[in-house]
């Protein structure tokens, strides 16, 4: 369900210019690596691929069964890499195909909007956002509901307070107390909630309104992902 976007040859190509040195990347050892892919995407590519350093680099970006979003974390990682200047390399064309690798990584963003979970103090709450944006490029339909368990659990986040209580908490916190942005954001909770339930994301009684159209899903993704990733970062 939807499309899954996919690295162009040539940006593939950009990629390994700034990284795979000759099956080498920066000044990372077999060991080093596997450390560093595993702290950015959770795997050793090095050991998924059985390649060189740099080789297993390009045939990550390459394969078509990875997440972008995991693309786009590891491109990120690469570029923010502070160390590369120990490794002897001429610097004015790494910093050329660094910035062509920038456009990528800008490119691929914009069309994967996400949200950094790493900051979540509350597992369930980071779960279900984690697998939300996973299932993004894979099912939509699924992306949402998981999106919307998401928003409800974050309702929840307080656990010292019933769920109205801690929801308001969260709007007064994200609205800095101003009367006109709780009012903002008090409705937009209160619509998003009335979309989960009167739309068939979460629920799928009879009565519930059917989705006529896929690109729906994209459409309420995105709006209940803008104010879950803006509440997320007043929670205390």
């Amino acid at each position: 369900m939807g499309e899954v976007m996919e690295l162009s040859r040539l940006d593939i190509t950009y990629i390994s210019n700034a990284f795979n040195q000759e099956g080498y990347v920066y000044d990372f050892s077999n060991d080093s690596f596997s450390k560093f892919t595993e702290e950015s995407i959770g795997e050793c590519i090095q050991g998924k691929y059985h390649l060189s350093k740099g080789k297993s680099l390009e045939s990550f970006f390459a394969d078509k069964n990875v997440d972008v979003a995991k693309k786009i974390k590891m491109l990120k990682d690469l570029i923010g890499y502070e160390d590369w200047k120990k490794y002897k390399i001429d610097i004015e064309q790494h910093n050329t195909a660094i910035e062509k690798c920038r456009e990528i990584l800008n490119r691929l963003s914009k069309a994967n909007i996400t949200t950094d979970t790493e900051g979540i103090q509350e597992k369930g709450l980071k779960e279900l956002l984690e697998e939300a944006q996973e299932y993004f490029h894979k099912d939509k339909k699924i992306a949402a509901e998981k999106m919307w368990d998401a928003f409800e659990r974050l309702k929840t986040y307080y656990s010292n307070l019933d769920k109205k209580h801690s929801a308001d908490k969260i709007i007064e916190d994200m609205s800095h107390n101003d009367a006109n942005y709780i009012s903002l954001f008090k409705e937009e909770f209160n619509k998003l909630k009335d979309i989960g339930n009167n739309y068939r994301i979460r629920h799928h009684e009879t009565d519930k309104i059917d989705n006529i159209d896929d690109n729906y899903y994209v459409y309420f993704y995105h709006r209940c992902l803008a104010l879950i990733d803006l509440a997320k970062k007043y929670l205390v």
